[in-house]
């Protein structure tokens, strides 16, 4: 199994869109592994992890071809994950000679609705190539060759979210894809017990800091709490590979962050990282 960073930051991408901070502007001098698109990811060709504004520019700066996706899995519909505005280019005149005539895109209850109704449109596109699934938690889904179970995430409580358990049937690794969400999700982790993974994806939105109840989002201190359930649980152990994400701009640069972050046992995310299981 192939995994890949498309996009690693918050909703804001590093340097923020409209920012001027000292941070941002160190950001826009260093450049590489500083710059950060919004949050998205690619298992092997075909299943991809939430679909943001920069979803295009990321594709074809790391070489994915999105006519390859067979199966789309949003977390949650906030514009930084989930944006259909490139929706109605696949197929017809300005999407031809398609590798995978269908995109099947998974989500909860009101990303299900956003795809029902752009389906009943029809756009530009006059056969629609897509379908959509609507997913509930700790109910798990085929889709080609993964198994994925959508557990419950704890971020915006006015709206479904989710966070994955992605196994590859073919040679039995697992990704879990903890974005976006608090640490108080005891249900989520006692319902994959015993399930190892070989990768974990952590929301560190905030950094090198513990983030209080009810901010959404989590930093280094909690991935540390949410990684010692999972090993409790046995989901995972010395051999998985952990990983902080989903990095804010105001924060820290990616050399401070990274070395902060490999003391605690984790990767630090950029754009384009890939890991092979």
């Amino acid at each position: 199994m192939k995994f890949t960073y498309l996009g690693t930051s918050a909703s804001e991408a590093v340097p923020a869109v409209f920012c001027e901070c000292d941070m941002c502007n160190e950001a826009r001098r260093r450049g590489g592994r500083d710059l950060r698109t919004r949050s998205c990811a690619v298992i092997n060709d075909d299943l991809m992890l939430d679909f943001g504004p920069e979803a295009y520019v990321q594709s074809v700066r790391f070489g994915i071809h999105l006519s390859k996706i067979k199966s789309l899995f949003i977390t949650h519909p906030h514009a930084d994950h989930f944006q259909m505005n490139n929706f109605a280019l696949r197929g017809g005149f300005w999407g031809m000679n398609l590798t995978e005539d269908m995109l099947t895109v998974y989500g909860g209850k009101e990303v299900y609705e956003k795809m029902q109704d752009f389906i009943a449109t029809g756009r530009e596109v006059v056969t629609p190539h897509f379908a959509c699934e609507k997913l509930t938690a700790f109910n798990p889904v085929t889709a080609g060759d993964y198994k994925i179970i959508p557990l419950r995430a704890a971020h915006d409580p006015s709206i479904e979210c989710f966070v994955y358990l992605i196994e590859n049937l073919k040679d039995g690794k697992r990704v879990l894809y903890l974005h976006d969400t608090e640490n108080d999700i005891d249900d989520s982790i006692d319902f994959i017990k015993g399930m190892h993974c070989d990768l974990v994806s952590f929301d560190c939105t905030c950094g090198n800091t513990f983030v209080q109840p009810g901010q959404r989002h989590m930093g280094l201190k909690n991935d540390i709490l949410v990684r010692d359930k999972l090993i409790e649980k046995g989901v995972i152990d010395s051999s998985t590979v952990l990983i902080c994400n989903h990095i804010c701009h105001h924060v820290g640069l990616y050399d401070d962050l990274s070395r902060i972050a490999m003391a605690e046992g984790f990767y630090l995310s950029y754009d384009g990282m890939t890991f092979t299981l």
